[in-house]
C-alpha cells in the first residue's frame, strides 16, 4: 500500500459552492480535470452522465468517505453492464474512491480509466473498463482539492516468508504518553504523533464470515462488525533485529483528523490476534491464516491511542494481525498517517 494514496481523504474545502438536495451532505468538494486522448474539464449533463471535453464546464462533486455525489446529492457510480460513470438519484454509489496527495483520483486502487467518444463534438463518456466503444483511450483524473500535501514516506519490500509463532506479551490499553524516545507521543491536537521510525500496513484485507468464500481484495479501510474483521500485513525491516516492537492502535476524534474519517458504534470493544501466516489479496474468511496468539481486547474510544502488545520484532519477516469486533461494536476508518494518525501501527523500541 502506498502512502501517497493513504494521504488522501476528506480535507474539508469549498463545500459551500454546492447546492445539495439529496442527503444534504458534503465532506469535501472538488472539480476534476482529465488527461488523455481528450483532455479537459469533467462535467455532467442533465441526465447525470459524467462527461469530459474541452468545451464543458467543470462540475462540482463531493467526496463523502469513499463515495462521490454530484452537486444535486445524486450518487455517482460505474453503472453495469458498460460501467459508464454517471450520477443517479436512485443509484447505489460506487465505493472505493480516494484522492492521492498529488490530486490523482483512484477507484479501489485503479487510477487509469477509459474515455470513449459519444458523437458530440469532442465529448467523451467515462468508464472503469476498457473497450466500451470505438476509438477509446486511457485517461487519468486530477482533483483540484480534497487532498493533502505530499510528503516523503518510507517503504519496505514485502517478503512472502510467514512469521514464526512467537510469545507475545499482552499489555492493557493505555493513553499515549511521551516516556520513551521512540514511542508515539500525544499532543493537545492528536492522541498519537508517530515517531520517525514506524511501520504502516502494506496490505489491508477485510474478511466477511457471512461471505466466507468471497475475497474482498485490498482496502484502505480498517473495519469490524458482527461479521467483518480486518487483517493487516506489516513488513518488518531487517534493521529491527534485536529490538522490541509494539503494536499500537490510534483513534483520534473527528475534529483532530484532516484527511481521514471514521464511524464507530456500540461498545467499542475489539479483539486483536497475531496470525500464523500472511494474508494476500485472495484471503477470505474461510482460508484466512490461523491464530498464533490472541493479543487481547481493547475498548476503543475517539481521542485515544492504545498499546495493544509488545513482542520481539520479527525482523525481515512479513506478519499479519487481525482486528475483530466484540459484541455490538461496528467500526470503519480510513487508515492514514496524516495529521492525525489513525489506525494500526508497528513501532520499534
Amino acid at each position: 500500500m502506498h502512502t501517497s494514496v493513504l494521504s488522501a481523504l476528506l480535507l474539508a474545502a469549498g463545500s459551500s459552492a454546492l447546492t445539495l438536495k439529496r442527503g444534504d451532505t458534503c465532506q469535501c468538494s472538488f472539480t476534476l480535470s482529465a488527461s488523455g486522448d481528450v483532455t479537459g474539464p469533467v462535467g455532467e449533463d442533465s441526465e447525470g452522465e459524467v462527461l469530459e471535453g474541452s468545451k464543458l464546464t467543470a462540475a462540482k462533486f463531493c467526496l463523502n468517505g469513499d463515495t462521490i455525489v454530484d452537486s444535486k446529492g445524486n450518487s455517482c457510480l460505474f453503472t453495469p453492464p458498460t460501467y459508464v460513470l454517471q450520477c443517479d438519484a436512485g443509484g447505489q454509489a460506487s465505493t472505493g474512491f480516494s484522492i492521492g496527495c498529488n490530486g490523482e483520483l483512484s477507484y479501489n486502487g485503479q487510477t487509469t480509466f477509459y474515455e470513449c467518444p459519444n458523437g458530440i463534438d469532442d465529448e467523451v463518456n467515462l468508464y472503469s473498463k476498457p473497450d466500451q466503444g470505438t476509438k477509446c483511450g486511457k485517461v487519468t483524473f486530477t482533483a483540484d482539492s480534497c487532498h493533502a500535501q505530499c510528503t516523503t514516506s518510507k517503504t519496505a519490500t514485502p517478503t512472502p516468508t510467514p512469521p514464526p509463532a512467537s510469545t507475545v506479551s499482552v499489555t492493557t490499553t493505555v493513553t499515549v504518553t511521551n516516556t520513551v524516545s521512540n514511542c508515539p507521543t500525544a499532543s493537545p491536537t492528536c492522541p498519537m504523533e508517530l515517531p520517525s521510525d514506524y511501520q504502516y500496513p502494506h496490505l489491508i484485507v477485510p474478511v466477511d464470515s457471512s461471505k466466507p468464500s468471497t475475497a474482498a481484495g485490498t482496502s484502505y479501510f480498517g473495519q469490524v462488525s458482527s461479521t467483518i474483521s480486518t487483517i493487516f500485513n506489516f513488513d518488518i525491516p531487517q534493521s529491527y533485529s534485536g529490538k522490541t516492537c509494539e503494536l499500537w492502535f490510534s483513534l483520534p476524534t473527528q475534529a483532530q483528523l484532516v484527511t481521514s474519517s471514521f464511524t464507530l458504534s456500540g461498545s467499542g470493544a475489539v479483539d486483536f490476534k497475531s496470525l500464523s501466516g500472511v494474508a494476500t489479496e485472495s484471503t477470505t474468511s474461510s482460508n484466512a491464516p490461523g491464530v498464533a496468539s490472541d493479543l487481547g481486547q481493547v475498548t476503543v474510544a475517539a481521542g485515544n491511542a492504545y498499546k495493544v502488545a509488545s513482542f520481539s520484532c520479527p525482523a525481515g519477516k512479513a506478519v499479519s494481525y487481525e482486528m475483530s469486533a466484540v459484541g455490538d461494536t461496528a467500526l470503519k476508518y480510513f487508515q492514514d498517517y496524516n495529521p492525525c494518525a489513525i489506525g494500526l501501527w508497528v513501532i520499534p523500541n
